[in-house]
């Protein structure tokens, strides 16, 4: 099992994990092995969905607050969302990177 899992990518070896049918009983190790990827694949996949699903969410928040953040390069939906969490109510208190920078600070 090792040899046929070992040169997968994790996106191919979760979905391959996912469909091990380990037997009802798992009494060996062969077995309960396949059942604990199993497990473990379908959690993989299950959080995969939902932090998808907290991206889109994200993306859709940072666009309606703050559309020009995101229209600056290099920063996307998680950094946009950073900078205007650190901003607070009041962008106005960052007036220069030394004014940002003692805020991060505390």
């Amino acid at each position: 099992m090792r040899a046929r899992l070992r040169e997968l990518y994790t996106t191919e070896l979760v979905a391959v994990a996912a469909r091990l049918r380990p037997g009802p009983c798992p009494h060996n190790p062969q077995e309960s092995t396949k059942f604990a990827m199993r497990s473990v694949a379908h959690r993989h996949q299950s959080l995969g969905k939902e932090i998808a699903e907290l991206e889109e969410q994200l993306d859709r928040l940072v666009t309606e607050v703050s559309p020009e953040l995101l229209s600056i390069k290099g920063v996307g939906p998680e950094t946009a969302a950073t900078l205007l969490v650190a901003a607070g109510d009041n962008p106005e208190r960052l007036r220069s990177e030394s004014a940002f920078a003692h805020l991060s600070a505390e």
